[in-house]
């Protein structure tokens, strides 16, 4: 199934001369190839899924209803969404459509409300590993890429053209970020904030695991992540490998963690945490009663942070940790000794720390 996120170019028609069909086509096309003979591929465009104007009273009543679920085929995890963000400076109509050569201006993208709705709740399931293949991006050099007269395998498709990941947003950022961006119809702002917010807490307070590697977000990121986490009532595993995250960073979201009742993996390795976001993390982890294991290997923890994990297992065995990694950080051959001896008396023999 897919759901496709783009620019209406003029209200009479989205695509008056069909180059972002050419687009979703050139993707269809590759996309069946791959899937084989005898299977269908649907695709939500809402031009030609939803009643457009002139509409009947009967067609009017089905379209309003249409509006409220339209978020289910962008966010649903079983759902691909393409977003194709090329649009011209201006468009017009062709003859059959108008009997004016007018081209009127066209909104970017990223101006608007209903494809930035659109993207943005497609990247709230877009955190279970697949974001790569669940949302793709089409700018113009994609474009470009997309129409050559050698049709791009589809694996090709899915690697070149992955969407850059942002982190879920909470309903009230989201939603005055939505005020922001322009709406044909006024009222539809209204609609687009309470459907997100919905959206955000069926899958938020559902959700078990997040997994968000590789994205180099920095600590920023890693504050925006800590506000959607603490909705995460039922999480019990969070994967940020390779983000870039250092102590600031480590410090919003272990407060957060430790706000997760049910939390009991955790990894951060190959990220730039140092001697201070141990600290925080030691500070947090008696909070976090449910961790059984914790990744911090190839970071930049010293002696100092090494010393505050120390202290925290001397404070008392936690009632639940079996394992930290602690490998491959800048800690010296003293204190890993220390460490290990000091986790051993603490935890017991059944508990693993490597460092």
């Amino acid at each position: 199934m897919v759901a496709i996120s783009y620019c209406w170019l003029r209200s009479e028609h989205p695509d008056p001369y069909g180059s972002q069909l050419a687009a979703a086509g050139a993707l269809a096309s590759s996309c069946l190839e791959e899937l084989g003979d005898g299977v269908d591929l649907a695709v939500f465009l809402d031009y030609g899924s939803l009643f457009q104007e002139p509409r009947s009273e009967s067609e009017e009543e089905v379209f309003a209803e249409s509006l409220k679920h339209v978020a289910l085929f962008f966010s649903h995890k079983k759902t691909q969404v393409w977003v194709l963000t090329v649009t011209p400076d201006t468009c017009g109509l062709p003859e059959d459509l108008s009997t004016t050569a007018t081209d009127l201006p066209v909104l970017p993208y990223d101006v608007r409300g209903w494809p930035n709705f659109e993207r943005n709740v497609a990247e709230l399931l877009a955190c279970e590993g697949g974001a790569g293949q669940s949302i793709l991006l089409i700018d113009e050099a994609a474009l470009e890429q997309l129409l050559k007269s050698e049709k791009m395998p589809w694996p090709e498709v899915l690697d070149a053209f992955k969407a850059n990941q942002e982190p879920p947003k909470v309903p009230d950022v989201f939603c005055d970020l939505l005020a922001t961006k322009t709406f044909s119809k006024v009222e539809d702002l209204q609609v687009l904030q309470d459907a997100y917010t919905v959206v955000f807490e069926e899958t938020m307070h559902t959700m078990r695991n997040l997994v968000y590697c590789d994205l180099g977000w920095g600590d920023a990121a890693a504050a925006d992540l800590s506000l959607a986490v603490q909705a995460c009532h039922l999480l019990v595993n969070i994967e940020l490998e390779g983000n870039g995250v250092a102590d600031e960073g480590c410090r919003v979201l272990f407060e957060a963690f430790a706000a997760c009742s049910s939390l009991a993996q955790i990894t951060l390795r190959s990220n730039r945490v140092g001697d201070v976001g141990a600290r925080h993390i030691a500070e947090q982890m008696p909070r976090c009663l449910s961790m059984e294991e914790l990744d911090l290997s190839f970071n930049k923890i010293a002696n100092a942070g090494a010393e505050d994990f120390i202290h925290m297992m001397e404070s008392g065995k936690h009632p639940s940790l079996k394992e930290v990694r602690l490998n491959n950080n800048l800690v010296g051959s003293s204190l890993r000794m220390r460490l290990t001896a000091v986790a051993q008396e603490t935890h017991g023999s059944d508990f693993t720390l490597r460092v």
